[in-house]
């Protein structure tokens, strides 16, 4: 009996698709990828979550995927594109970081002139 899948098939046909060898896959195939990534994602998902528990938290972060991936043999081949990943991550929220730096600098001038305009007008 086939179970239910929470993936959607076709966007992992268009995933199989990217690969520039495969011509064509099944529906077989096709429905065994789809159920292995399911299985692969909850399995990783679970690992992630005891990283979680170890450190006493219920919140997960990315980091505790990377520690999966340097702890657990059977993710050790995805530890090379996690750190690129945390390393992207990072630099990301450094320069959102400095934006928002840069943005508050120019409430502050705004603020200094009391957040008015001046101008001059002359009546007759």
């Amino acid at each position: 009996m086939l179970t239910m899948l929470t993936l959607p098939v076709a966007r992992i046909r268009k995933i199989c698709r990217l690969d520039p060898q495969v011509k064509g896959i099944s529906k077989e195939a096709l429905l065994s990828i789809t159920k292995t990534a399911e299985l692969f994602t909850y399995k990783l998902g679970q690992e992630t979550f005891r990283m979680a528990e170890i450190q006493k938290r219920k919140k997960l972060v990315t980091q505790d995927v990377v520690d999966v991936t340097q702890w657990k043999e059977a993710f050790y081949f995805l530890k090379d594109d996690l750190l690129d990943l945390l390393k992207e991550q990072q630099q990301q929220q450094q320069q959102q970081h400095i934006q928002k730096q840069g943005h508050k600098g120019d409430a502050k001038e705004d603020s200094t002139t009391g957040g008015t305009s001046t101008s001059t007008s002359t009546s007759t």
